[in-house]
C-alpha cells in the first residue's frame, strides 16, 4: 500500500509537471502568436515606411529638377540682363556721341550765324563806302 502510495505521489508530481509543461507550451504558443502578429504588424510598418521613403525620394528628385531649372533659368535671365547692360552701354555711348555732335553743330551753326552776320556787317559797309564813293566819283563829274 505504500508502495501505490508512493506511486500516487509520483504519478500526481508527473501530472503536476505534465500540467506545467503544458502551461508552458501553452504561454508559448501564446507568446509566438504574438510575436508572429507584432511581426507582421513590424512588417507592414516597415513597408508603411518603405513607401514613404520611396515616395519622398521621388519628391525629392523633382524637387532637385525643379531646383536645376529654377538655376537654369537664373542664369539665362542673368545673361540677358548682362547683354541688356552692354546694349545699354552701347547705346549711351551712341547718345553721348550724337549729343556731342549735336552740340558741335549747334557751335558750328553758332559761329556760321557769326561769320554771316559779320559778312552781312562788311558788305553793308562796303556798300555804304561804295555809296559813299559812288556819290564822290559822281561829285567829282
Amino acid at each position: 500500500a505504500q508502495e501505490l502510495k508512493g506511486s500516487e505521489g509520483e504519478l500526481q508530481s508527473v501530472g503536476t509537471q505534465l500540467a506545467e509543461a503544458v502551461q508552458v507550451q501553452q504561454a508559448l504558443e501564446h507568446s509566438r502568436h504574438e510575436q508572429a502578429t507584432q511581426q507582421a504588424h513590424l512588417e507592414d510598418k516597415l513597408e508603411q515606411a518603405v513607401q514613404q521613403l520611396r515616395a519622398a525620394q521621388q519628391q525629392g528628385v523633382a524637387a532637385h529638377q525643379e531646383a536645376q531649372e529654377a538655376h537654369r533659368r537664373v542664369d539665362e535671365l542673368q545673361a540677358a540682363v548682362s547683354e541688356a547692360a552692354v546694349e545699354k552701354q552701347v547705346l549711351v555711348g551712341q547718345l553721348t556721341e550724337a549729343s556731342s555732335q549735336q552740340q558741335l553743330s549747334e557751335q558750328e551753326t553758332a559761329s556760321l550765324k557769326l561769320e554771316l552776320n559779320h559778312a552781312r556787317d562788311k558788305l553793308m559797309a562796303a556798300s555804304a563806302a561804295a555809296g559813299a564813293a559812288q556819290e564822290q566819283f559822281d561829285a567829282m563829274n
